[in-house]
């Protein structure tokens, strides 16, 4: 802005506004204020570097669109990636770009709250779904892949997201294997082929044909589900 860079998305700066559907954030942006994006409703995409230090609280609550993070590593300092993350509680893909690879991953959603013990005036906090334990293998260095592959059976019994959260999993390490043991990768596998036709059907509706077409691709929805 006027020939100078822009360090700082002020607190509230684009709270409730209704036509941001992708944002870009230059790696001259080092903190991002509280509630800079509050309510944005067709907000879908925010793209960032590692460059960014401070991530706000509430700065992207109530956006019902959000579906992806891209961030760029520069520094390999994940900090604020594990911010964004627990700043939200929805499903998100993310998109890593590190200088030696790229990779996605896709963190579950989760709900969490409390039970009030008026006997025993205590308060008791409880959270559903994997979403919570796939946000803790972001570390503040880096991803901890091989924790993210062991989470899978947990993801396979999520009564919050069910087959649509363990098909994305499966699905983004597949077709970004960083990391990846043969072994996670036969589990995925398995998983697809199990539930192929379900699997592709919810991809078809979603419009979603990168997905659709890799999954057909690989074979794993059978001749029968493609027809």
């Amino acid at each position: 802005l006027d020939g100078k860079p822009v360090r700082i998305i002020g607190a509230h700066a684009f709270e409730k506004n209704e036509t941001i559907e992708q944002i870009f954030l230059p790696e001259s942006v080092r903190a991002v204020g509280i509630f800079a994006f509050y309510g944005c409703p067709n907000l879908q995409m925010i793209s960032l570097t590692d460059m960014a230090e401070s991530w706000g609280t509430g700065a992207i609550y109530f956006c019902g669109k959000l579906s992806e993070i891209r961030l760029t590593v520069m520094r390999r300092r994940y900090s604020i990636l594990r911010d964004m993350l627990n700043d939200t509680d929805k499903g998100l893909y993310v998109r890593i770009t590190e200088p030696e690879y790229e990779a996605e991953l896709y963190f579950p959603a989760f709900t969490n709250g409390f039970d009030e013990d008026t006997y025993a005036r205590q308060f008791h906090t409880w959270i559903e779904g994997c979403g919570f334990a796939y946000r803790e293998t972001v570390m503040r260095n880096g991803v901890d892949f091989r924790g993210y592959d062991q989470l899978f059976a947990r993801a396979m019994a999520d009564g919050v997201g069910g087959v649509q959260n363990a098909a994305n999993i499966a699905l983004a390490r597949l077709m970004s294997p960083c990391s990846m043991k043969d072994t996670a990768g036969e589990k995925y596998e398995k998983y697809l082929r199990d539930h192929g036709q379900e699997i592709l059907l919810r991809l078809v509706r979603e419009h979603d044909r990168e997905r659709a077409m890799f999954l057909l691709d690989r074979g794993y929805a059978s001749a029968e589900a493609a027809d």
